[in-house]
């Protein structure tokens, strides 16, 4: 499972919840905390099938390319079921010119962190991490933000892919080829949803 560093940092109990309500516990098995990338490993295999998906090459990705994610923002409040939001690359680089991230105006909302950011052939090219806080840049700019989401790379990903070990790949295909995309949304979305998950990370 790949997720967020910030999500899981300082957790002391895991989980990991399925769209089949299923829930198993992980443990961090390699981290990149200057990216903010966690690659978890489950205490067990789960009973959905893993879906077949491509980690694709972010350098590819252009300004205006269409992109969106699926996952779970402000859970505890809109309720579990997975959620769907589009948008575009509005920048190549993130606050102060960081190369690390695109801009994106894919909503992102608490919750959404950690999830995988698709570009049109569905492919992931990047995790959402964040959004401007408007408490915070009220205070710099006197004004609110407007929209100002971030989803760090897929190359980074990839650069992690070696720490772990062969059958972690081999069993559950991270980087297999995808299925035919099918021209299909909808499809795409009701095949790949069942692994995208909902991590429960308790510190106590």
């Amino acid at each position: 499972v790949i997720t967020n560093w910030h999500i899981v940092r300082g957790a002391n109990n895991i989980k990991v919840k399925f769209i089949n309500g299923e829930k198993i516990k992980a443990e961090v098995a390699v981290k990149d905390i200057q990216n903010d990338i966690a690659f978890l490993k489950l205490e067990r295999q789960p009973q959905l099938p893993p879906s077949d998906l491509k980690i694709g090459d972010s350098s590819k990705m252009n300004i205006s390319d269409e992109v969106f994610t699926i996952g779970y923002p402000a859970h505890w409040l809109l309720g579990e079921n997975p959620k769907y939001a589009r948008g575009e690359v509005n920048a190549l680089s993130g606050m102060k010119d960081d190369p690390r991230v695109f801009q994106i105006s894919v909503q992102i909302q608490p919750g959404n962190s950690g999830g995988p950011l698709f570009n049109s052939s569905g492919e992931v090219i990047g995790i959402t991490c964040a959004s401007l806080d408007p408490k915070v840049t009220i205070g710099i700019f006197d004004a609110l933000p407007q929209n100002v989401n971030y989803a760090i790379k897929s190359s980074y990903i990839s650069a992690l892919l070696p720490m772990l070990p062969e059958t972690f790949i081999a069993s559950r295909s991270i980087v297999a080829v995808p299925k035919e995309y099918e021209n299909n949304r909808a499809n795409f979305i009701e095949k790949t949803k069942k692994n995208i998950v909902l991590i429960e990370a308790n510190r106590f």
